[in-house]
């Protein structure tokens, strides 16, 4: 090693004046971008599954209905609760409640001098989002409420910018006030009549809107209060919406499941996974991994060969001036390092520019395809790993077979 440390500086100032050098960096830049994107996209989606798993409640939820012997008590009572209170008692279950009475709009609100309209969902102990500031509610309550601590009406419609949202901490303890509106259908008048009926709720408490993945207008209200809200508004009811039953962790939903199917209940996940459109999504990565990887080692095969062959006169002279095989494989080794960390250099300003624009311009395409924005230092180390075991290999296989030539031999015209 000693030998060839005198040799870097020579290695560094013949690589830049090559331009041959120059195309293969810029070459080897573009297939490491590639290479790094894909795996970063990677990173992201799985970094999305698991932060969603843990945050997004509807990931604990199942939605279940009655079979048809609970389904007939009902039309014959329509005041059967369907045990309720016994299947809340089922092991890992937090919260059950009526599938129709998970959410309500509330519109025109009025606090400060804001308006416009909000989202006002079932708050329960196991439901409700983790209180940052100020207090939650138990599920009996009345007139309180919950709210993001970054606070904006109409988000469902629109997304705010950062200096759009409203912070939480000027919210907390103000009354807001709104109006609950449904068209319930009139048989006399054969017409829809819009019923509407004013609320005010106390801003008790702040969660944290971006651990729970949350819309900036959506508040929990006690769960109480809200069937009442929803079951005033649409009156009595002869039909069965089924059940939103929360658990208390993904693991144990699987448990559940089987407790409610042994009562014969159908259950279905509250949360809609399009397992088709992930298979190709999936099938789209690796392949272009794929392309990545093969490109590199391609690049690396026509550009290394090249030039072993066309510096077999000079390898045949370092060989007669009593240069042993480790040492010479060694320069072109160094050669292959210092192309290497230029290559990947120039990906990472490039990577740099491609996720500026991404980040800018296509934010809510990149979460349509299931990932969540997150920078991780292992696809860069694997994307620099592969690039340099890729291009060595094909270096130590080429220069290994010309050593193997005597410097008469070359002389003769002999080849790799």
């Amino acid at each position: 090693m000693k030998e060839i440390l005198p040799h870097i500086k020579f290695i560094y100032k013949r690589n830049i004046r090559d331009k041959k050098n120059i195309y293969y960096i810029i070459m080897m830049s573009l297939c490491s971008l590639l290479l790094l994107c894909i795996l970063m996209f990677q990173h992201m989606r799985n970094y999305s599954k698991e932060w969603v798993l843990d945050h997004v409640k509807e990931m604990r939820q199942i939605i279940v209905a009655p079979g048809y012997d609970e389904s007939m008590k009902f039309f014959s009572d329509k005041s059967y609760d369907f045990k309720i209170d016994e299947l809340r008692k089922i092991p890992h279950v937090v919260d059950i409640h009526n599938n129709d009475y998970d959410f309500a709009i509330l519109e025109d609100i009025k606090i400060n001098d804001i308006s416009g309209r909000i989202g006002i969902y079932y708050g329960a102990e196991g439901v409700s989002p983790k209180v940052i500031k100020g207090e939650s509610f138990n599920i009996d309550d009345k007139d309180v409420m919950i709210c993001p601590n970054k606070f904006y009406p109409d988000s469902y419609a629109e997304s705010p910018t950062k200096t759009d949202l409203i912070d939480g901490d000027k919210l907390l303890g103000k009354t807001l006030k709104g109006i609950h509106s449904v068209k319930i259908y009139d048989e006399k008048s054969n017409s829809f009549i819009k019923q509407n009926k004013e609320h005010e709720f106390k801003i008790i408490g702040l969660y944290n809107v971006d651990e729970y993945a949350s819309h900036y207008a959506r508040c929990y209200i006690p769960g109480k209060q809200l069937e009442e809200i929803i079951e005033t508004a649409k009156g009595e009811k002869d039909y069965i919406d089924g059940f939103l039953v929360t658990v208390d962790s993904i693991e144990n939903k699987p448990k559940v499941i089987e407790e409610f199917r042994a009562r014969d209940y159908t259950t279905n996940d509250k949360a809609y996974y399009d397992k088709t459109e992930q298979h190709k999504i999936n099938q789209t990565y690796y392949f272009i991994l794929g392309v990545s990887l093969i490109s590199i080692l391609l690049v690396s095969l026509a550009y290394i060969k090249k030039k072993i062959v066309n510096n077999l006169s000079t390898t045949a002279l370092a060989k007669s001036l009593g240069y042993n095989k480790n040492q010479i494989r060694s320069f072109y080794l160094l050669d292959n390092i210092f192309i290497t960390i230029s290559s990947f250099i120039i990906s990472l300003f490039l990577f740099a520019l491609v996720a500026t624009i991404i980040k800018k311009f296509f934010y809510m395409n990149l979460n349509r395809l299931g990932a969540e924005w997150n920078i991780s230092i292992y696809p860069f180390m694997i994307t620099f790993a592969s690039m340099l075991i890729c291009s060595s290999l094909v270096n130590y296989y080429y220069i290994s077979k010309r050593i193997r030539k005597t410097p008469i031999g070359v002389l003769n015209g002999e080849t790799i």
